[in-house]
Formats: C-alpha cells, structure tokens, sequence
C-alpha cells in the first residue's frame, strides 16, 4: 500500500496479521506513522517497533555523549520525528528509537562535516 494513502496503509497492514518487529524506516512525520500503528493496532499490536529518527531532534550541545534525557530542538528540521516519539510513547507498547548521526562521505548531499 501506498505509505501516503492512509486508508489504505491501515487496511493493509491491518489485513496482514500480528506482526513481531515493525522497522519504521521511512516515516518522517506524524502522520506517516498514525495509520501503520492503527493498523498494527488492529492485528494484536507488535512485540517491537522500530522507528528510525534522527540525532538531528537534538540541540546544539557541547555536552557529550547524548542520550535519551537529552533535550530535542523544538527549532530542528527533524522536529516531526519527535513528535513521532511522543505518540509511539503514548501508544504504551514496546518500542525503540534508533537515532543515526549524520552519513557522509562522497556524493554527500548534506555537506555537515
């Protein structure tokens, strides 16, 4: 289904059956993520999602490491993803954040080193 198409996401994933592990790699907002858990929902839940986020919700800092107590950046271009955490959050099942940093390298698109 087409990830974009809310109705259809959420009869399709819903139409699957329980799944184990739900990875989210692509969601960047919360609407992308509201109909893949009302259609998880709907089979039973998951034993684990997986939401692939970004260490850019995190502020500036000089304060090292970063962790989950870290506060985000309300001004990030990644806010949404972290208003994605606050409604996995709410949803009370298991799940985690995985926050990559930046990739670089050649054909880096995101010039941050």
């Amino acid at each position: 289904a087409d990830r974009k198409d809310a109705e259809a996401l959420k009869a399709a994933v819903a139409g699957a059956g329980k799944f184990d592990v739900v990875f989210d790699n692509n969601a960047r907002k919360l609407s992308d993520v509201e109909p893949l858990v009302a259609g998880i929902e709907a089979t039973g839940g998951c034993e684990q999602y997986i939401f692939m986020s970004s260490a850019g919700v995190y502020g500036p800092t000089d304060v090292l490491p970063l962790n989950e107590a870290t506060p985000g950046d309300p001004n990030s271009r990644h806010k949404e993803k972290l208003s994605c955490e606050n409604y996995l959050d709410s949803k009370g099942f298991s799940w985690t954040s995985v926050r990559p940093v930046y990739i670089y390298g050649p054909l880096n698109y995101n010039p941050v080193e």
